[in-house]
């Protein structure tokens, strides 16, 4: 996006195009250009993943600023996790509507609505920088690379106005009194998660709980992991990774969920709906935790019948030919079943990635029996 116009590229139908690929790199080599990104590692990634098909080896980004960077240093709270509508709303005053972000993008063509979220998607980026910008005394540009493993230049970035002096004084002033607060708060934490898991689950006294036998969960954007794994076990599980914590509440109160989160100062405000903190730092383990708690059970008859990616729980077969243009040939050719959700039409197949998953509940129900035993 520049001020004046959004140019939209269809990355999937440019792999491998050698005139697109030279145009891009040297537009993101000039050093003349100001680039804007948000949390632009994962989409160096993405990037380099299509470059790959002509022979490219290095990426290569000069004069860049990472909008999601810029706000973290505004806001020193955040520590980096904020989505872009939290941005868009918190420094424009705008709501930045990101449902059509599920829906499905490799299909061909995509539609007005698609292609509105992505053309919006980055020229806001244009929008919060002009707004962030003046805020920094001397704002820092970066140059990064990415060899398709390791992102070089992430490192700096700028700081806020004031200058360099006032800020070391300050600095020194202020380092032991953070350190302190921060251990305090850190204690504060771990002494919530090292309660008995009865203590961590609030219910208020006038909520309505989920009818016996039905799961049905909503996870805050610590969890995301979680909440795939949770589908894949065929469980009702409400997960948007831009929702506030106000909205998350919300769809709790009005679809009757149980809300799952690894935050501290939300369980600590004892939320208008059942809520309970997870302890592990660690995905597998979280999920781990969830089953015993609220005694989920497994069935390889309904595993994967949900979609992990928007949560529907209906999903169709469909044949090969209704894959073409869709999927890459290769992949239509190496299987015979596909499945696609009726909601945001995302297809699947069975592969290796749904073998490891499903090996992956098995054993982890096996450990969770063993210790039942004990």
């Amino acid at each position: 996006a520049t001020r004046e116009k959004v140019y939209i590229f269809d990355i999937i139908a440019l792999r491998g195009d050698a005139s697109f690929l030279n145009l891009f790199l040297e537009l993101m080599k000039q050093s003349e250009i100001i680039k804007v990104g948000f949390a632009f590692a994962g989409d160096l990634k993405q990037i380099f993943s299509t470059l790959k098909g002509a022979d490219i080896n290095m990426i290569e980004i000069s004069n860049f600023f990472d909008v999601e960077r810029l706000y973290s240093t505004l806001h020193p709270g955040t520590k980096g996790g904020i989505g872009l509508k939290t941005v868009v709303k918190e420094i424009l005053s705008k709501e930045l509507l990101k449902k059509v972000r599920m829906s499905n993008w490799e299909a061909r063509p995509l539609s007005e609505a698609q292609l509105h979220y992505a053309a919006l998607d980055a020229f806001c980026l244009l929008e919060i920088y002009d707004k962030i910008i003046p805020q920094f005394e001397e704002p820092s540009p970066l140059t990064i690379s990415f060899d398709g493993t390791h992102i070089k230049g992430f490192g700096g970035g700028s700081s806020p106005g004031g200058s360099e002096t006032k800020r070391k004084k300050k600095g020194k002033s202020r380092a032991s009194s953070k350190k302190a607060g921060s251990q305090r708060k850190e204690s504060a934490k771990q002494a919530l998660f090292s309660l008995p898991s009865n203590d961590r689950y609030l219910i208020p006294g006038d909520i309505v709980l989920p009818p016996p036998g039905k799961k049905t969960f909503a996870v805050d954007h610590m969890l995301g992991r979680v909440a795939k794994m949770l589908r894949g076990l065929n469980v009702d599980t409400h997960y948007q990774e831009d929702s506030n914590e106000r909205e998350i509440i919300e769809v709790c109160q009005r679809e009757t969920r149980v809300l799952l989160t690894r935050n501290c100062d939300i369980f600590r405000k004892r939320p208008d709906c059942p809520c309970f903190l997870v302890s592990s730092n660690d995905s597998l383990k979280q999920l781990k935790e969830i089953i015993i708690f609220f005694d989920i059970p497994m069935s390889t008859d309904t595993m994967f019948a949900r979609c992990s990616k928007c949560n529907c729980d209906s999903i169709s077969s469909i044949s090969k030919e209704q894959c073409i243009g869709v999927l890459r040939e290769d992949t239509i050719k190496m299987r015979d079943q596909f499945w696609q959700c009726n909601d945001c039409k995302q297809i699947y197949w069975k592969g290796k990635i749904s073998e490891n998953a499903a090996k992956t509940y098995q054993d982890l129900y096996e450990v969770i029996a063993e210790e039942k035993k004990k």
